[in-house]
């Protein structure tokens, strides 16, 4: 996705919740400070590029094909370690459980982090946790060693990543948008839906196949 076609769907989405751009600005500068002499797109990048992906959701309910590169979206990260698989990338705002996305991170994957507003506090207590060359997204327009691929929930940045990344093929396994997945954290569920919303309509703008949901 453009960066301005994902500015114009930013500002609709800061409409809608009220988001605080200066807030999100002000996370951002905060994780790039702290990533900017670690990141390495390049490394992201030959991992995704030419390659077939799996975008791991929070409401997955059985094992998903591993044939592909495994990408977690947050909170999908604990049911893939205890299915026994370790994702070869984790994208992350770090609601989740953060102790088994570190320990993706002491395995040698990648850790993708993004800031925004709400997550200061998680940035500072977490991000000097993480270990190898961690990497940075934002929401509002990148700088630094920050990227911004356009998505709004975990799930979908993690899609609109691997289409800009270049991979070949991307699938969704967990992924519902009519409900919560089991490993969804939210505080507010009526946001959370409506953010999910968001989220199908962001994915529809690139060619993915969604696996059913058992």
């Amino acid at each position: 996705m453009r960066i301005d076609e994902w500015m114009d769907l930013y500002g609709r989405i800061v409409e809608e919740f009220g988001f605080d751009t200066e807030a999100d600005r002000r996370a951002a500068e905060l994780l790039d400070g702290m990533v900017n002499t670690t990141c390495d797109w390049s490394a992201v990048e030959e991992l995704i590029g030419g390659r077939d992906v799996i975008v791991v959701g929070a409401a997955l309910g059985s094992e998903p094909p591993t044939d592909g590169v495994l990408i977690a979206a947050d909170g999908a990260t604990t049911p893939l370690l205890d299915y026994g698989f370790v994702p070869d990338i984790v994208v992350t705002d770090l609601d989740g459980d953060v102790e088994d996305q570190i320990r993706c991170s002491e395995a040698g994957k990648r850790i993708v982090i993004h800031a925004h507003g709400d997550n200061v506090r998680s940035l500072e207590e977490y991000v000097p946790e993480f270990h190898g060359k961690v990497c940075g997204t934002t929401q509002v327009r990148p700088f630094g060693s920050l990227r911004n691929f356009g998505g709004f929930t975990d799930g979908d940045r993690a899609v609109m990543l691997a289409d800009e990344l270049g991979a070949r093929s991307i699938r969704l396994a967990g992924f519902r948008f009519d409900i919560l997945g089991q490993h969804s954290h939210h505080r507010d569920p009526e946001i959370k839906m409506a953010k999910l919303q968001w989220a199908k309509r962001i994915i529809s703008t690139v060619t993915v196949e969604i696996l059913p949901v058992e």
